[in-house]
């Protein structure tokens, strides 16, 4: 894990609201040691610091720490009403906590629990996981208390606990995210990329032809939607991720196509052979066709074991489908982060607790990634404000821009999915019947005695192992569950763009940005849980010899 990091210095980052006291000792001695600051206010001022939680000369030591910061986020809280301080009280202590990595809290040892305080902060923390110090006052001593902070700020630095060669492939997905190593050369090379692309377009190609028209009419046309990602430094690693999912998922589907194909040809090699020595003399075969169609098996058979063993040996199916999950946890982040909220856990179904997402080299990239930038805002300003008007933006952004591409993506899946499911359907269907017509005409030329009745046999022979290969192709390429799954997106995702257009829209939208962040950890959720699946999904998937 070493060689992961740099040899600079860790920066700490202290993210503190400056409330009067050791909020603001804290900060400033942040600032003696050369750390940085970030700030959370829950109230626009005037209304904070100016109320009585405040004297004169902490007012004007929030004002000069506030100068030096990083950055300082405003939320737009009531100040006027219980409720609306406890909003924001609480709305302030979940975004700091959201973006901590340690607590260190100092209170009274017998100050109440309150929405938003610091006990209530300590709790919420040690109910999340977080490593806490606590530093616990009375009358004459002040009692320091921690959680194991060893244990929990090794989860936060190094790799979770993962096996032997879990581990190796994690370092070697991470190297190549940081461009210190490239994907195999099967994966890269020009002749092999066109190879594999060619004959994934030519299945999808071939079904087509297959398939009823009104599938292709279902095809949406391209939309003109800006969903690009451009804010860093999650734009970077998130095109990174993205081209490497197409590396390796290129070479998968290329390569499990190509393998069942190939088994067709060496059932049909060696069927001829057969045919050959039959429809001349026993005692005098064709020894050159033979020899031809003897070496064409050959090269099928070693060309599907070496397919099997680099498929195997490489697991692109598995790299596929980590890098397309981990460009998945990137995504949200454009529209996320402006209003300091990022993608929560998602719950997994029980088969996948041994390989838990949340426990990955992923999940714990973009927790780096996050904690390397600001707390919120596109373009890090040194001031944000998180008001209705900002959270109306997210949303508004979010329905235009993420959901639109995403729905207009699914749309397009769902029917080329249904377009290859149901074309190779078809095509197995009439060589079916074409099978059934070789073996009644050969039968009766059989009984004729016609030497052409081989050749009818021979194919009679030769097409079942085709249909076997579409059979499988359909299996493995998970066509049906793929189309389904689109399908079901592309509902709930427009389901949800209305939502968020609505609240956008909504009048009484709170000022702190909590809705908004509350309904784009939804969406997050969803759009997630989706390509946790293709996880999942390939876990299963090999390369198989035919």
């Amino acid at each position: 894990m070493r060689e992961l990091f740099t040899d600079e210095p860790p920066l700490v980052t202290v993210l503190t609201s400056l409330a009067a006291g050791t909020d603001q000792l804290g900060a400033a001695v942040a600032l003696k040691l050369g750390q940085q600051l970030d700030v959370v206010f829950p109230f626009r001022e005037p209304s904070y610091p100016a109320h009585p939680e405040f004297t004169p000369p902490q007012s004007k030591m929030l004002h000069l720490l506030a100068a030096k910061a990083r950055q300082t986020i405003t939320l737009d809280g009531d100040y006027s009403s219980e409720q609306g301080r406890e909003t924001a009280y609480t709305d302030a202590r979940d975004l700091l906590l959201q973006n901590a990595d340690l607590l260190v809290a100092v209170y009274a040892q017998n100050a109440p629990r309150r929405p938003g305080g610091t006990v209530d902060t300590v709790h919420r923390a040690i109910e999340s996981g977080l490593p806490v110090v606590r530093i616990i006052l009375n009358a004459n001593q002040a009692q320091v208390s921690t959680r194991p902070i060893l244990d929990c700020v090794r989860e936060l630095l190094v790799l979770p606990e993962l096996e032997s060669h879990e581990l190796k492939d994690a370092l070697q997905r991470l190297a190549m995210m940081s461009g210190e190593a490239t994907p195999p050369v099967v994966c890269t090379d020009s002749q092999l990329e066109s190879l594999f692309k060619g004959t994934w377009d030519a299945l999808h190609d071939l079904a087509g032809d297959c398939a009823p028209e009104e599938l292709h009419q279902e095809l949406p046309s391209s939309a003109d939607i800006n969903d690009d990602i451009t804010l860093q430094p999650f734009a970077k690693f998130y095109d990174r991720a993205s081209d490497l999912t197409l590396f390796f998922m290129r070479t998968y589907r290329g390569a499990f196509v190509l393998s069942y194909v190939l088994a067709g040809l060496a059932v049909a090699a060696a069927v001829s052979m057969l045919a050959v020595t039959i429809a001349c003399s026993p005692d005098h075969p064709p020894l050159a066709a033979i020899v031809v169609l003897a070496a064409v098996k050959i090269a099928i058979l070693v060309t599907l074991l070496l397919l099997q063993r680099e498929g195997r040996k490489g697991r692109w199916q598995e790299a596929a489908a980590d890098f397309r999950y981990l460009a998945e946890l990137l995504r949200p982040m454009q529209w996320m982060h402006p209003v300091g909220t990022y993608p929560s856990a998602v719950e997994l179904p029980l088969h996948t607790a041994p390989h838990d997402l949340r426990r990955t080299w992923m999940a714990w990239l973009v927790r780096a990634l996050t904690r390397s930038a600001v707390c919120a805002s596109a373009n890090a300003p040194q001031k944000v404000t998180i008001d209705a008007r900002a959270g109306s933006a997210a949303l508004e952004r979010a329905a235009d821009e993420w959901i639109a591409g995403q729905i207009v993506y699914h749309a397009k899946a769902a029917a080329r999915m249904q377009i290859l499911l149901e074309g190779l359907e078809r095509l197995a269907s009439v060589l079916l019947w074409i099978v059934l017509g070789s073996a009644v005409v050969a039968a009766v030329m059989e009984i004729g005695h016609v030497k052409a009745a081989v050749i009818f046999g021979a194919i009679a022979a030769i097409l079942p192992a085709f249909i076997a290969a579409i059979a499988g192709i359909t299996f493995q390429s998970e066509a049906k569950r793929l189309a389904m799954r689109s399908r079901a997106m592309h509902e709930a995702l427009r389901r949800q763009a209305d939502v968020l257009r609505d609240k956008a829209r909504d009048p009484k939208l709170d000022g702190t940005g909590r809705t908004a962040r509350l309904l784009l950890k939804e969406l997050s959720a969803m759009t997630i849980r989706e390509a946790s699946d293709w996880k999942v999904l390939y876990q299963v998937h090999e390369i198989h010899a035919g």
